[in-house]
């Protein structure tokens, strides 16, 4: 595996890395230095934003349980305000004023935790790296073969030495014999 995947920084102290992936199926090369690639990435935005993601998670979750609760709130304040002005029942104002002021309470609660979860919402899109793809792997790959002209000068010096070694050895062995 440490021949054919090799992970390399460009820079020593730099933030350039290189993903080679080496093998005899070009689709599979791509596909593997991809998937590397997003895996890292994803990893890696996920270490440097997880508190942050975390904070957003539960802040969401507050302001979702307080507006629920804010909610129900204004129907039991709608329901318990009277109407009627008799003077005799001005005791049933207490629970309509008690209804108002847990209202108002909760209506600054959500406020504060909108306004919090938009906060922490910024922060966490700062904190979010930005990874960028420089340069991604097209077809055809580079191949890793040798050029035929290559291979032929190879045969052809290696003949000719063969050749050289068959005719010493003739000519040596043919002089001892005469």
């Amino acid at each position: 595996v440490e021949k054919h995947i090799v992970v390399e920084r460009m820079i020593k102290k730099g933030s350039l890395v290189r993903v080679s992936v080496i093998s005899a199926n070009e689709i599979f090369s791509k596909l593997m230095a991809e998937r590397i690639v997003q895996n890292a990435k994803n990893m890696y935005v996920q270490i440097k934003t997880s508190t942050a993601s975390t904070n957003v998670r539960r802040l969401e979750n507050k302001a979702d349980s307080l507006l629920v609760l804010l909610n129900a709130k204004s129907y039991q304040t709608a329901g318990s305000i009277i109407v009627d002005g008799n003077p005799g029942l001005r005791t049933s104002a207490v629970p309509a004023e008690l209804n108002m002021r847990d209202k108002m309470v909760l209506q600054t609660l959500y406020a504060e935790i909108v306004k919090n979860l938009e906060i922490s919402r910024t922060a966490l899109m700062q904190q979010t790296p930005v990874i960028q793809v420089i340069d991604a792997p097209e077809f055809p790959l580079v191949r890793k073969t040798r050029s035929l002209a290559l291979l032929t000068a190879i045969a052809i010096i290696a003949g000719l030495v063969l050749a050289n070694v068959y005719l010493f050895i003739k000519f040596s062995l043919g002089k001892e014999n005469a």
